[in-house]
């Protein structure tokens, strides 16, 4: 998949939608799916519009709660199928650009595409005043076909980016990789820590994301999957300030289960499969690796079973919040 920004050579007569595509979760796929029709039917290719930085950065600075960095994002869009992705620069300049402006000057002009797929509620432009009607309106002057999709509900409610941080948020972590179509994830660098894990007996990995926008989910221990280089492995996540401690920052550790490498300053990739339990203080240290014993044989039955299709339980799960 080729990535491109203002000023390249632009592909021309694609199949385009346009959007944030935060999450990329069952909606945006539903999207890309019929994008991806629509472009074979006509044999041209398949382009997502989107942004850099979010809008979510820009917008909302001190909670931007991003599911789906720029990197990611781009990874994402090229596992689904996609062609190409066109990168525009989200500012305060195209923050304020009128509706009509921002689709005629910056999306059709440029690209000149033979179909456009939107959802029924997408808006773009200043004050999001950009609607399906304005694109219904300009078709015809630009010669493109539109085609924009009724709602998508998953077991009877709406899916979006903000219902899944509300999921992450609290916790819920199989609803939430229900509701995306797949695990969530976050990536990061192993780096030094303190060793308070090794000292416990269960060594970790200590992880620093590089984006910090990223949306982490609520502190607790996890049972996850673990991505490094092409291994799958399996492990325990906690994620929290360590209050049986003295507490401090929020720390991010995996113990990776039947593991002894070190592996410092390399990139890892965490799927989040089942919440365990919430952060929780302890009396004594003893107490503490009882608890951490008992939470790495629950994350092996978890983990265990988690190849299976594991449908009932989490759409039970999600019924339930």
């Amino acid at each position: 998949m080729r990535t491109f920004r203002p000023g390249d050579k632009l592909p021309q007569g694609a199949a385009i939608t346009v959007g944030t595509f935060d999450g990329l979760h069952l909606a945006h796929r539903y999207i890309l799916a019929e994008l991806k029709r629509g472009a074979a039917e006509r044999g041209c290719q398949a382009g997502v519009v989107t942004f850099d930085p979010s809008p979510q950065v820009v917008v909302h600075q001190e909670f931007p709660y991003i599911l789906t960095p720029l990197e990611e994002k781009v990874e994402r869009l090229a596992e689904l199928g996609l062609d190409f992705v066109y990168l525009l620069r989200f500012d305060a300049e195209l923050r304020a650009t009128p509706a009509e402006v921002f689709l005629e000057r910056v999306v059709i002009e440029p690209l000149r595409p033979s179909l456009m797929v939107e959802g029924f509620d997408h808006r773009f432009g200043s004050d999001r005043t950009g609607d399906a009607a304005l694109l219904a309106a300009l078709k015809g002057k630009y010669h493109f076909d539109l085609t924009v999709l009724p709602e998508f509900r998953f077991h009877g409610a709406a899916v979006n980016s903000t219902r899944i941080r509300e999921r992450l948020l609290m916790g819920a972590v199989r609803q939430a990789g229900v509701l995306l179509g797949s695990p969530y994830r976050i990536r990061g660098r192993v780096v030094p820590g303190r060793g308070v894990g090794r000292n416990l007996g269960y060594p970790t990995l200590n992880l620093e994301l590089p984006d910090k926008e990223k949306l982490v989910p609520a502190p607790g221990v996890y049972a996850v999957r673990v991505r490094l280089d092409e291994r799958e492995l399996r492990g325990v996540m906690n994620i929290g300030f360590r209050p049986t401690f003295e507490g401090g920052n929020q720390t991010l550790e995996v113990h990776v289960l039947d593991f002894h490498e070190h592996v410092y300053d390399r990139m890892v990739t965490v799927e989040f499969v089942e919440r365990l339990r919430p952060e929780t203080k302890f009396g004594s240290v003893e107490e503490l690796k009882r608890q951490i014993a008992a939470d790495i044989g629950l994350a092996r039955l978890i983990l265990g079973d988690a190849e299976s299709d594991g449908s009932d339980s989490a759409d039970r799960s999600d019924s339930e919040v």
